[in-house]
């Protein structure tokens, strides 16, 4: 979940001002306390700029020299992702798994685009206009499915009244 450029700063602060811990900042904002920590050492590293929301795309180059940055000095992902000022782990770990299974050239790639959702179909739906004959017969129609209802349900209360006192309905004046 990407968090806005005040809820990182306020992270920051609880903890480094208001003497919070980690865990407990990330628990008074309703975020994960390794994403807290982040936020705080992307701080203490970069500044205000750390804290920044990133949206770039990277070279293959910049991507395979993170790599190899990491590996050689024995970095965390964590410490990979503060040490370029990369938003997350979670980038660096993506690029990690793509040089695993497809080499440098699968950091070239770009990952597919999803499809965009199917619209609704444009065609308007025409009514059609009904006559008042035809409106007369729905509503003959209607009429009659009522009053085939209530003579049921009548009839059930009336079966009913018998079955509780044992006396016999009354003739309906039909």
């Amino acid at each position: 979940m990407k968090y806005n450029y005040e809820i990182r700063l306020k992270a920051v602060k609880l903890v480094l001002e208001g003497g919070l811990s980690v865990r407990e900042a990330g628990c008074h904002l309703g975020c994960g306390r390794s994403q807290v920590h982040l936020w705080v050492t992307l701080f203490e590293r970069h500044g205000l700029t750390g804290l920044k929301l990133r949206h770039g795309s990277y070279s293959a180059e910049f991507k395979l020299s993170v790599l190899k940055h990491m590996h050689q000095n024995h970095l965390s992902l964590l410490e990979t992702a503060v040490h370029f000022g990369i938003p997350g782990p979670f980038v660096i770990r993506q690029w990690e798994r793509l040089y695993q299974n497809q080499g440098a050239e699968g950091l070239r790639r770009k990952p597919q685009r999803r499809r965009p959702a199917m619209s609704k179909s444009k065609t308007k739906k025409v009514k059609l206009k009904t006559t008042p004959h035809e409106e007369l017969l729905k509503e003959l129609e209607y009429l009659r499915a009522e009053n085939a209802y209530l003579k049921k349900l009548q009839a059930l209360v009336e079966e009913r009244i018998v079955r509780e006192s044992g006396k016999e309905p009354k003739p309906s004046k039909d």
